[in-house]
């Protein structure tokens, strides 16, 4: 499957019959499979239902917003593309939640993404687990949205690259330790957000 992640102005028309689920489906068929049940909040704005949406495969998965111009047309925003690479197997999508990670007062989405390590072919070690990797991105302007959501790199860094799992060592297959996530879900990535003064 070819998916294609630059983002660009691209809008949609939602018909009377379809719930937000049916709407990503067809506007998104030839992208791939939903991968994470389809959100339809209100969170950012009272009067607006934003649909937030994830598609793809278990190798590359790709995150929409689709943020309601009128009564039927939707304009699609980018939030990411999330993919394996060389130490894992793939990409799944965790969790998505809302918490406000800087000085205003409006929600940040965070994205949780799990992935199946690999080890690499001439490691010393065998790792059996999972990475668990959080993406947080800023708020969208309603009243002139970007086409792609902007990432918070560097508070994204801090919640990344946490292994949980055990490590052997290939010789022996003897285990040498068992590793733990630290913020693999919401409540401890909400409680270290509020320790951060957010």
């Amino acid at each position: 499957m070819t998916f294609t992640t630059t983002a660009y102005t691209q809008t949609f028309k939602r018909y009377s019959s379809e719930n937000a689920e049916n709407f990503a489906k067809r506007i998104y068929k030839e992208v791939g499979d939903l991968k994470y049940p389809i959100i339809e909040t209100n969170k950012w704005d009272s009067s607006k239902l934003v649909i937030i949406c994830f598609i793809g495969d278990n190798y590359t998965v790709l995150g929409y917003l689709l943020i309601p111009i009128n009564d039927t047309i939707y304009k699609q925003v980018f939030i990411d593309s999330y993919s394996g690479n060389a130490a894992t197997l793939g990409v799944e999508i965790k969790n998505v939640f809302f918490s406000n990670a800087d000085k205003d007062k409006q929600n940040e989405i965070i994205v949780t993404t799990k992935h199946r390590s690999k080890s690499p072919r001439f490691a010393d070690n065998l790792v059996e687990g999972f990475y668990y990797e959080n993406h947080i991105y800023d708020n969208p302007n309603f009243y002139n949205p970007l086409d792609t959501l902007k990432q918070m790199t560097e508070l994204s860094k801090k919640f990344s690259r946490g292994f949980e799992g055990r490590i052997y060592n290939k010789k022996t297959e003897k285990l040498v330790r068992k590793e733990k996530a630290e913020f693999k879900n919401e409540k401890n990535i909400r409680l270290k957000l509020k320790q951060m003064g957010y």
